[in-house]
């Protein structure tokens, strides 16, 4: 059988919404800065403050733990995670960024039942199901990965990365037209988004 060399493409872990409390610089800081450890020193300024508690305090935990995962250090992002859910369990970012690691982690089955979670308390995020068919996808279950990419695109239609996964498990299927309908479509929504084109080229084709 031809291996399929197509991309699926990668989710990068949400940021989550902010606290509920007064914000202060580190509170701001921890929400927004893009910078890996200038966010971890003002999550962690917020977490050791003694100020927060409850959503606010799982908050700061989960978007430290975001920091931590794009720095590449997944086990600390676990432990804030694990914290922010002990605090907060139903808190749905914090399962589904746990989720996102232990993806990267090749724990499919764990991260599936994070994505499970999170989906339980709030199946409005098209991100979530992208992610979850992303690991039934690694777990060869394509049909599951296009209804959750179909699912997806319900919540967002304009949802590019939910098109061109759909479109990967679509190939991996044998069904080459219609991921190739896939495919074009993501390009529609974004032109210079380039995964989808590279899949294209792949197959041989231009556009």
């Amino acid at each position: 059988m031809r291996r399929i060399v197509v991309v699926l493409c990668l989710i990068i872990a949400a940021a989550v919404s902010g606290p509920v409390a007064a914000q202060t610089d580190d509170s701001q800081t921890c929400h927004r800065s893009l910078d890996h450890e200038e966010k971890i020193a003002a999550c962690t300024r917020a977490i050791k403050s003694g100020r927060w508690s409850g959503a606010n305090l799982a908050w700061a935990y989960t978007n430290r733990g975001v920091a931590f995962r794009g720095r590449g250090d997944d086990e600390s992002a676990l432990g804030d995670y694990d914290y922010a859910i002990k605090i907060n369990p139903n808190f749905a970012d914090a399962f589904y960024n746990r989720g996102l690691v232990l993806h990267d982690r090749k724990e499919f089955d764990r991260a599936i039942a994070d994505y499970n979670r999170s989906i339980a308390i709030n199946a409005k995020e098209a991100d979530v199901f992208t992610a979850r068919g992303r690991s039934y996808h690694e777990k060869g279950d394509h049909a599951r990965a296009i209804e959750d990419y179909d699912q997806a695109i319900r919540v967002d239609p304009r949802y590019k990365i939910a098109y061109n996964n759909r479109g990967v498990s679509l190939e991996a299927r044998g069904e080459r037209d219609r991921a190739i309908a896939d495919y074009r479509q993501a390009i529609s929504l974004d032109p210079n988004y380039e995964t989808p084109r590279n899949n294209l080229k792949k197959l041989g084709l231009d556009r």
